[in-house]
């Protein structure tokens, strides 16, 4: 989801790599930014902030327990949950990814 949130924030603000590490700008303050950036014109720009740091959260906590279980090869069910929610999300990247680019 990490890698979602960037994304998409990189193309909603029309930022890239170089541009970030070229700022000098942390990690923290990049998300913010693009938090802010992402939600400045919602309708409730407070409420979508909420939302997309809470999923990120999770998203990024999913992570962890996704490289845990594969590295240490763990099949139980939080295992199994954490997979099928990380292939889901990696998934629904690929293909926005490819809607984009082929609009």
């Amino acid at each position: 989801m990490k890698k979602l949130l960037i994304g998409v924030a990189f193309l909603l603000t029309g930022y890239s790599a170089s541009a970030l590490s070229s700022t000098g700008e942390s990690g923290k303050d990049f998300f913010v930014e693009m938090v802010n950036a992402t939600c400045s014109k919602h309708e409730n720009p407070e409420l979508c902030r909420w939302q997309v740091e809470n999923l990120s959260a999770i998203s990024s906590i999913n992570t962890l327990t996704y490289y845990d279980c594969k590295l240490h090869d763990k099949k139980e069910k939080e295992c199994l949950e954490s997979i099928e929610m990380f292939d889901y999300i990696q998934g629904q990247y690929d293909k926005n990814m490819r809607d984009m680019t082929s609009k």
